[in-house]
């Protein structure tokens, strides 16, 4: 009897017995059995006949066990798809919002992904920017400038950060802008290209040009007032002495 439950048939007295045990590739998973309660003598035919269902309640118990596997694989790729979605989604508004350009290039700097605001900077339309070499955007200083930063970055893996470098927007206008740029590699493979931020600083570049010259005039004005003052003051003397001179 089960422990703490009543058996249904507890009041009838049985007269007989045949058990097979059932397996599950190796794994022992219970008894199968008949049992008589009227005089009855179980055969070799009816041990195959359990045998066989034994065999079916094993492979029922099988196809349950990979049912709700599968059901819990789809569950969890489902439950996995949905927050890679969520992760896609919202770093996809992050770079859709922000105000610095981001930017992807293969190893030739071909372009392969970009945000709006990387568009503003370079002023193309977004469906022109697919595919273009950064080549594109430099003069041939520049660009050596920009080949020597990118391939120290490939050659060490190490990020390249706050380097800057005039580009040449569509209309032929010069931007200064601030990169950070690191490789894109998969843990154990090769590098397939580059990311990075790009920022516009050709309002800092300016103040600091203004600031610079302001800086010169000031140093300029210096000099010519302390020349106004030695002048002056030598002129002093010399009217004294020919004050003198004259009396």
């Amino acid at each position: 009897a089960w422990p703490g439950r009543k058996r249904e048939y507890d009041h009838f007295p049985s007269r007989a017995l045949v058990a097979v045990p059932v397996f599950l590739g190796g794994e022992f998973l219970g008894v199968l059995n008949i049992l008589a309660y009227a005089p009855h003598r179980f055969t070799e035919a009816d041990v195959e006949v359990l045998a066989m269902f034994a065999t079916q309640a094993a492979i029922a118990i099988r196809n349950a066990r990979l049912h709700d596997h599968m059901n819990k694989e789809l569950a969890e790729r489902k439950r996995a798809d949905e927050e890679l979605r969520e992760s896609e989604e919202k770093y996809r508004n992050i770079l859709e919002n922000i105000e610095d350009g981001y930017f992807e290039v293969d190893l030739t700097g071909n372009m392969t992904f970009f945000n709006p605001s990387l568009c503003r900077i370079l002023g193309y339309a977004r469906e022109e920017m697919p595919g273009m070499n950064n080549r594109v955007f430099m003069d041939a200083e520049n660009a050596k400038k920009v080949f020597r930063a990118f391939n120290a970055v490939y050659a060490t893996g190490i990020p390249s950060k706050g380097f800057e470098w005039e580009t040449i927007r569509k209309d032929g206008a010069r931007t200064y802008i601030e990169v950070s740029v690191s490789l894109i590699a998969r843990p154990g493979e090769k590098p397939t290209g580059f990311r990075g931020i790009a920022r516009d600083i050709t309002t800092r570049k300016q103040a600091e040009e203004e600031k610079r010259s302001l800086e010169e005039r000031l140093q300029r004005a210096e000099k010519m007032e302390a020349l106004g003052l030695l002048a002056g003051g030598v002129a002093h003397d010399l009217n004294n002495v020919l004050g003198i001179v004259v009396g």
